[in-house]
């Protein structure tokens, strides 16, 4: 017989405050909305701008937070030990019935710190694989990517556990390098979206904006963003090119600030930083760009089609899944400025054909509501602790 319902602690350990806010607080408000308790444990924040930003929205909420010695990017293995001793020594104080692990630094720490302190319960939830996957190439890529399938197999070691992924490709690697077992993994395809923040989107007031989404980082396909705007530019004086992400981000994919300095004084060229009313920027926006090199499955996209957006993006993990090619928008090879700029001007050509994929992407956009996502990962939590649903 199942065990009755019961208040539970669940412990959120992540990169960084931002990450949690924009794609995990709303499984913990959840919780605390049912009466459990929530702890996070976060390394060393990436932006300054972007952790204000997230403390604020946090303390809102009755959710205790550790910030502990490990970033995202770092690879120095004396912080990175201190951090991990940090993380065993507040699992063993705060006990949690269970430990949810995201981003690739956090699922990495949290998966080997319960190997000393084991939960009752652990899911991974993978959301992308960082710079080893996104951003490193040859030699060096291989190697990274080699010692992050090492540890994660290592971080994989809890018995009772849940792997997420977002995407089929993920689910495949996971099965080809034997990181789980099959029964292990769930897909279940993205964080969630808030639709009704889009249900007054007004098709025919879009402005000439093609937005792009995303922190100022190389394998987010900023370059080939900037490229295909400087193309356009010269033929589409009336289109401005908006780009909303903050510009502080540390990364081994950072775009230095001197690069930035000198695009600024385009005029064509909006830098928004981070921001955090982007709903508002999806409504006004005719088109979203996001060229990335990969993903989980980019919130961005799936929150620019719940606003009537015809998307441009990567034929690529995690992109090729967040959209419908053809019918919402378009995917293109990576690295590829040049086709990006062709897929924009058919879109700039068209009000029609905006229009038709604004409103498919509309309808395709529903399958991401968040309350669903949120339904499915809480199923998870009480099938591993045995709770009645």
């Amino acid at each position: 017989m199942p065990k009755k319902s019961k208040k539970i602690t669940t412990f959120f350990i992540i990169n960084h405050l931002a990450f949690f806010v924009s794609h995990r607080l709303p499984i913990a408000v959840e919780l605390l909305e049912k009466g459990n308790v929530v702890g996070l444990i976060v390394g060393k924040s990436a932006s300054k701008k972007m952790d204000r930003e997230a403390k604020k929205i946090i303390s809102e909420h009755d959710i205790e937070i550790h910030e502990i010695n490990f970033s995202s990017s770092g690879l120095n293995p004396f912080k990175e030990i201190i951090g991990l001793m940090q993380m065993i020594k507040v699992l063993k104080f705060s006990d949690p019935d269970i430990v949810h692990c995201a981003s690739p630094k956090g699922i990495i720490m949290g998966g080997i710190s319960s190997l000393f302190y084991p939960p009752k319960a652990i899911v991974f939830a993978i959301s992308g694989m960082g710079h080893a996957f996104s951003g490193a190439n040859g030699t060096l890529g291989k190697i990274l990517q080699f010692v992050y399938l090492l540890l994660t197999k290592l971080a994989f070691k809890h018995r009772n556990k849940k792997i997420i992924v977002q995407n089929k490709d993920d689910l495949d690697l996971c099965l080809k390098n034997k990181l789980c077992a099959e029964n292990e993994l769930e897909l279940i395809k993205g964080s969630g979206i808030k639709t009704k923040l889009f249900e007054d989107v007004d098709l025919s007031s879009k402005e000439n904006i093609i937005l792009f989404p995303a922190r100022l980082l190389k394998d987010k396909g900023f370059n080939e963003f900037i490229k295909a705007a400087i193309t356009l530019n010269k033929k589409y004086k009336n289109w401005k090119f908006f780009l909303a992400g903050t510009d502080d981000y540390e990364s081994p994919n950072s775009i230095s600030r001197d690069k930035i300095n000198q695009l600024r004084k385009l005029s064509f060229l909006k830098f928004l930083g981070h921001t955090k009313n982007i709903d508002d920027y999806f409504k006004r926006a005719s088109i979203v760009c996001l060229p990335s090199y990969r993903e989980g499955m980019p919130k961005a996209l799936l929150e620019a089609q719940a606003a009537g957006c015809p998307v441009v993006t990567t034929d690529t993990v995690g992109c090729r899944e967040s959209i419908l090619d053809n019918q919402t928008g378009f995917l293109v090879p990576l690295y590829n400025s040049s086709e990006i700029a062709r897929k924009l001007e058919k879109l700039i050509l068209d009000d029609h054909l905006r229009e038709k994929m604004g409103k498919k992407g509309i309808e395709f956009a529903s399958n991401f509501e968040e309350s669903l996502i949120i339904s499915k990962i809480l199923d998870i939590y009480n099938a591993l602790l045995n709770l009645e649903q």
